[in-house]
Protein backbone atom coordinates (compact mmCIF):
# COMPACT_ATOMS: atom_id res chain seq x y z
CA UNK A 1 0.00 0.00 0.00
CA UNK A 2 1.20 3.21 -0.91
CA UNK A 3 1.27 6.67 1.45
CA UNK A 4 -0.79 9.15 0.54
CA UNK A 5 1.24 11.82 2.23
CA UNK A 6 3.79 11.22 -0.62
CA UNK A 7 1.61 11.31 -3.45
CA UNK A 8 2.56 14.63 -5.17
CA UNK A 9 -0.73 14.54 -6.70
CA UNK A 10 -2.49 14.52 -3.45
CA UNK A 11 -3.33 17.92 -2.32
CA UNK A 12 -6.52 16.47 0.54
CA UNK A 13 -3.78 18.32 2.82
CA UNK A 14 -4.30 22.06 0.98
CA UNK A 15 -8.09 20.96 1.07
CA UNK A 16 -8.09 20.53 4.39
CA UNK A 17 -6.81 24.01 5.07
CA UNK A 18 -8.85 26.00 3.05
CA UNK A 19 -12.03 24.28 4.82
CA UNK A 20 -10.37 25.42 8.51
CA UNK A 21 -10.13 28.59 7.01
CA UNK A 22 -13.40 28.87 5.27
CA UNK A 23 -15.23 27.63 8.33
CA UNK A 24 -13.23 30.37 10.35
CA UNK A 25 -14.22 33.10 8.45
CA UNK A 26 -17.90 32.13 7.93
CA UNK A 27 -18.01 32.13 11.14
CA UNK A 28 -16.15 35.71 11.42
CA UNK A 29 -13.74 34.07 13.70
CA UNK A 30 -11.06 35.52 11.55
CA UNK A 31 -10.59 38.60 9.35
CA UNK A 32 -12.42 39.04 6.68
CA UNK A 33 -11.09 40.10 3.09
CA UNK A 34 -7.91 41.65 3.54
CA UNK A 35 -6.68 45.18 1.43
CA UNK A 36 -6.10 43.58 -1.96
CA UNK A 37 -4.03 46.62 -2.77
CA UNK A 38 -1.35 45.85 -0.15
CA UNK A 39 1.51 44.04 -1.44
CA UNK A 40 3.22 42.91 2.30
CA UNK A 41 1.23 39.71 1.75
CA UNK A 42 3.02 36.63 0.36
CA UNK A 43 -0.27 34.43 0.70
CA UNK A 44 -2.32 36.90 -1.48
CA UNK A 45 -2.93 33.49 -3.83
CA UNK A 46 -4.10 32.08 -0.82
CA UNK A 47 -6.35 34.79 0.21
CA UNK A 48 -8.35 35.12 -2.89
CA UNK A 49 -8.83 31.27 -2.68
CA UNK A 50 -10.31 31.13 0.68
CA UNK A 51 -12.60 34.31 -0.36
CA UNK A 52 -13.69 32.53 -3.11
CA UNK A 53 -14.64 29.61 -1.03
CA UNK A 54 -16.02 31.75 1.51
CA UNK A 55 -18.27 33.60 -1.16
CA UNK A 56 -19.23 29.92 -2.13
CA UNK A 57 -20.16 28.84 1.10
CA UNK A 58 -22.54 31.77 2.49
CA UNK A 59 -24.30 31.39 -0.89
CA UNK A 60 -25.03 28.32 -0.12
CA UNK A 61 -25.67 28.52 3.13
CA UNK A 62 -28.21 31.20 1.98
CA UNK A 63 -29.71 29.02 -0.91
CA UNK A 64 -30.45 26.23 1.86
CA UNK A 65 -31.66 28.88 4.46
CA UNK A 66 -34.56 29.81 1.48
CA UNK A 67 -35.15 26.59 1.07
CA UNK A 68 -36.03 25.81 4.44
CA UNK A 69 -37.97 29.04 4.94
CA UNK A 70 -39.86 28.31 2.04
CA UNK A 71 -40.49 24.44 3.51
CA UNK A 72 -41.54 25.97 6.91
CA UNK A 73 -44.28 28.35 4.80
CA UNK A 74 -45.60 25.28 3.03
CA UNK A 75 -46.23 23.62 6.19
CA UNK A 76 -48.14 26.67 8.16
Amino acid sequence: MTDKSHDPDNFDWLDSIINEETDKRVKNESPQKKDQTSDDSDNHWFDSIIDAAVEKRTKENERILHKLKEKENQNK
